[in-house]
């Protein structure tokens, strides 16, 4: 402490910290280097021959030299030291090393530990082989198998991640993989394949791990799609909500998308009705075909026709007079609104019952204002009622 307190206060600022860029603490017995994290600009560390059990250096990201050999560790940390040069571990229980990323090691000591330690093909330095690419002409006191001495820079291969294939997946013919979702670090060689044959398909995917720089992207992994025939019901199917009674029966006209693409009528589905003639709900069934299954059952109204409004006529003092045409076919009864407003707001209501009126006079009307008319018809099928579209409007000024 004494070389780095330049004031001599007995303590360490900032700046003194930040002014040491080496340490030298060999042979000094001791058990424990808490804090050294704090000196985040020291390049140079040697601590050997001491009696350290463990060792933080994970602040010190310009450490390019790290001397540990004989002491007590058992573990060490050195994957935040990307400059590191030199390491020197002999002499501990270190039982294994990960340098995957420290890329720029020239010197490693590792010998005198439980296990000597060397690097396999992941980059792990572990107990097991030594790596086939690991070069014999950088390493010195070669003995069975094993080396004390690393000298030199080497290449180490990336490994091949692991990953699981997934099952059970399922998908629609026509459509493309895109539209076959996979597990995360997983997607196909190419999602716009599309699946043409139903039943059970291999395609082509690929797993990018997400440690790209020690694991190898892995391309061509066969996956099983169980391919089903595309349904009907999955397309998008519109037809109008109603129709005007005719007298004959109705077919609705049906549009049908699948992504986006227009179905044929007769080629992809056929459409046929039933209840299709009268006022009321019909129902309408869209049937896949060709290469499409499945059914589909939509509905659409066919309500009454409209009204013809012959007169609205002053009857009396506060009174009117509405006459409509006869309109007694698929008809039970009539709904007049009236009101001082041409867009009928605020307005009443009355209804006529029987399909053979074809007048209404209404009373307690207000002198001096004009009154706006208009008449629709409905028929009740089943206890709900369907509405024809409201006539033309007539007025008339109450006197």
């Amino acid at each position: 402490m004494k070389t780095f307190d330049k004031n001599s206060d007995g303590s360490l600022s900032e700046s003194e910290i930040a002014a040491v860029t080496e340490i030298s603490c060999a042979n000094k017995s001791i058990g424990s280097l808490e804090g050294v994290e704090n000196f985040t600009n020291v390049v140079k560390l040697d601590c050997r021959n001491n009696s350290l059990t463990s060792l933080d250096v994970s602040n010190c990201a310009d450490l390019t030299s790290l001397n540990v050999s004989d002491n007590n560790l058992t573990t060490i940390s050195v994957s935040n030291n990307y400059k590191l040069n030199f390491l020197d571990i002999r002499n501990n229980n270190l039982t294994s090393l990960n340098l995957s990323n420290n890329t720029n090691i020239e010197g490693l000591n590792s010998a005198g530990n439980t296990y000597d330690i060397i690097p396999d093909s992941n980059r792990q330095f572990n107990l097991s082989n030594l790596a086939g690419t690991l070069s014999v002409s950088k390493t010195s006191s070669w003995s069975d198998g094993t080396t004390n001495t690393v000298k030199g820079k080497w290449q180490i291969t990336k490994a091949d991640p692991e990953y699981t294939v997934p099952t059970g997946l399922s998908g629609v013919k026509g459509k493309t993989l895109w539209t076959v979702g996979l597990p995360e670090g997983l997607s196909w060689m190419d999602g716009n394949t599309v699946m043409n044959t139903a039943g059970e398909q291999i395609f082509k995917a690929k797993y990018i791990p997400e440690d790209t720089k020690n694991y190898n992207t892995i391309e061509n992994i066969d996956v099983k799609v169980n391919v089903a025939v595309p349904n009907i019901s999955d397309a998008t199917i519109k037809l109008p909500s109603a129709y005007t009674y005719t007298g004959k029966s109705i077919t609705p006209a049906v549009t049908v998308t699948d992504s986006g693409k227009k179905l044929v009528k007769n080629t992809d589905y056929t459409v046929s009705c039933s209840k299709n003639k009268y006022v009321g709900t019909a129902k309408v069934t869209i049937r896949g075909t060709g290469a499409y299954t499945g059914t589909v059952t939509k509905t659409f109204k066919i309500n009454p026709t409209k009204v013809t409004v012959r007169s609205v006529k002053r009857a009396g003092s506060g009174k009117m007079k509405v006459t409509w045409q006869k309109h007694s076919t698929q008809t039970t009864g009539f709904q007049i609104q009236y009101g001082t407003s041409s867009t009928f707001k605020n307005v009443k209501t009355t209804t006529v019952s029987g399909s053979k009126a074809t007048t209404k006079t209404i009373k307690k009307l207000k002198k001096g204002k004009k009154y706006y008319v208009r008449v629709r018809a409905y028929k009740t099928v089943n206890k709900v009622k369907y509405y024809s579209s409201w006539s033309s409007k007539k007025y008339v000024k109450i006197k």
